[in-house]
């Protein structure tokens, strides 16, 4: 009888960037380079927040991986740390960092991607953990996890644990556009709808980075030299917007990717071993 072939057997990898953050990555931008921009988004399922006893699910928008380097995160090097963005006024905000009456944290979750072109699925399943200012109410939950995420998953990091964390959400609100900055200054979402909100709403600014970049109402001329008007929101707007403004950081305990074409297609597994050693295992689709 023949050997088991090697790229059957059960693996046991140490590295600091995992075999199926790279796969994932390469994956992700051969989509986005197809057109896919729908690559980005994913399905993002927790259990009943306490009291309840229906299951989330919610559509969110992947912003990349915790420091990823750019010219001042002071010399990170990456993370398998995914990202996305919240509320702190939105209940998954609350919900997440909300304890149980056993005082449990309710953070855990399975996200889904779904790659079209390539015929791929990746499942997460690990922690969830909410990045706010110091006004965020749970923010000393986070506080409390701030330092073991940033010596287990980072590397070329120094300096205050909280300083890095709060540059680390600077860039990413710093890479949202105008569009999507202002919603952190709109109406409380789930709020009930008032005709004053409605006109808050329609009237809402593109806000720019930095409260002292908010000038009210400007003018500007159009490609064809037609004078516009453009509201770029107030001081206090950006100020709200900022102190809103929270990244949901996902701690990735377990990835199961499917290859769902050509057929027979293919699948395999990785699960956290330790703080920097993976199993990786394939398995029958």
């Amino acid at each position: 009888m023949s050997p088991t072939p090697a790229r059957y057997l059960q693996k046991i990898t140490k590295m600091s960037s995992p075999h199926w953050k790279d796969l994932f990555s390469t994956l992700l931008q051969k989509n986005l380079d197809a057109g896919y921009k729908d690559a980005l988004n994913f399905s993002f399922a927790t259990l009943p927040a306490p009291g309840s006893i229906y299951p989330r699910v919610r559509t969110c928008v992947f912003r990349g991986f915790a420091f990823e380097p750019h010219g001042e995160n002071n010399g990170a090097k990456g993370s398998s740390l995914l990202t996305f963005t919240t509320d702190s006024t939105m209940k998954k905000a609350e919900e997440l960092m909300g304890r149980d009456e056993k005082g449990e944290l309710n953070n855990t979750f399975e996200a889904c991607f779904w790659f079209a072109d390539s015929g791929d699925q990746f499942r997460f399943a690990g922690r969830a953990w909410v990045l706010g200012t110091k006004s965020f109410p749970q923010q000393g939950v986070f506080n409390e996890q701030a330092e073991r995420l940033l010596k287990t998953y980072t590397h070329g990091i120094s300096g205050n644990v909280e300083d890095a964390w709060q540059v680390e959400r600077q860039r990413i609100w710093e890479g949202q556009k105008p569009m999507m900055r202002r919603t952190f200054c709109s109406p409380h979402p789930g709020s009930p709808m008032t005709k004053e909100k409605s006109e808050q709403l329609h009237a809402m600014p593109m806000l720019p980075v930095m409260p002292e970049d908010a000038k009210g109402r400007v003018t500007a001329k159009d490609d064809d030299g037609k004078e516009t008007e453009e509201y770029t929101g107030t001081k206090e707007d950006v100020e709200e917007a900022l102190k809103r403004f929270c990244i949901v950081v996902l701690e990735i305990d377990e990835v199961d990717r499917v290859l769902l074409s050509p057929p027979p297609g293919g699948r395999w597994r990785w699960k956290k071993m330790g703080s920097n050693e993976w199993d990786e295992q394939e398995v029958c689709p």
